[in-house]
């Protein structure tokens, strides 16, 4: 049998340094190069923010994830260890875009009573809105039978004159 060959590569240190530099200065520009792409999105999504309506409210506030995945980037990566301060930074900003909530926004418990008085209420304006809905769809519905009636009327009428005409222009042919 054959013997392996047991040889391993070795660098010498000046190789592994320079090897490490390199490695260090490549991870430098890829951070450098996301962090840009995460600060061109944050500002693309405050211009956006910029230009709703003030009195509008923001109805989805974009998250860490989404930011992440609108910059070209793996939603992963901003929870590396190397990226902590960036993430906390995103963060921040997600706060700082994020509507204040109302003081004592804790929900309150309403009455028996006025839950039934607010359903009821709702239910008589659905209920009302449904037989104003009926109400116009006979009166539409009446209309479209007088309006056919009246375009039969109209089609008979044009099928005698038209006869009419032939008729007479019979005449007048056998007159010349």
């Amino acid at each position: 049998m054959e013997e392996k060959s047991s040889y391993k590569r070795s660098f010498s240190d000046i190789s592994k340094s320079k090897m490490q530099k390199s490695a260090v200065a490549r991870a430098d520009r890829s951070s450098l190069k996301l962090r840009e792409a995460i600060d061109d999105e944050l500002e693309k999504i405050w211009h956006e923010l910029a230009k709703l309506d003030p009195s509008l409210q923001i109805k989805e506030i974009p998250s860490l994830a989404n930011i992440a995945r609108r910059a070209g980037i793996h939603p992963q990566t901003l929870h590396k260890p190397r990226y902590r301060v960036l993430t906390q930074n995103i963060k921040n900003w997600i706060l700082e875009i994020t509507p204040p909530s109302k003081p004592n926004a804790l929900q309150v418990r309403k009455s028996p009573e006025s839950a039934v008085a607010q359903w009821k209420k709702k239910y008589n304006d659905l209920l009302d809105k449904h037989c104003l809905s009926e109400i116009d769809l006979l009166h539409a519905s009446a209309q479209l039978e007088l309006l056919q009636k009246e375009n039969e009327m109209q089609a008979t009428t044009i099928k005698n004159l038209t006869a009419d005409l032939r008729s007479i222009q019979k005449k007048l042919t056998v007159v010349k």
